[in-house]
């Protein structure tokens, strides 16, 4: 149905321009949020990393470590399957 509450276009062709109408608004929500999301990845990549995280990437005994915590944090894998 086209139109707002009570009123409805009749004409087939402002029955048209309103579903035109509703098309085009929605990809002007749709385009204007991904331009900001879009904005900020920019601006978050083009910023510089911090001491901590440049340690981290740089340290292979953090990176272990990490990866240690990670592990026994889920716990020993267990199959779901019993073949």
């Amino acid at each position: 149905m086209t139109g707002y509450g009570d009123i409805v276009a009749v004409n087939p062709f402002a029955r048209s321009l309103a579903n035109l109408e509703s098309v085009i608004g929605q990809f002007y929500l749709a385009i204007t949020v991904a331009r900001l999301v879009t904005l900020e990845l920019e601006e978050r990549r083009r910023r510089p990393l911090t001491l901590i995280a440049r340690v981290r990437l740089e340290d292979p005994e953090i990176i272990m470590q990490d990866a240690r915590d990670a592990i026994s944090a889920r716990g020993p894998r267990r199959s779901s399957w019993t073949g």
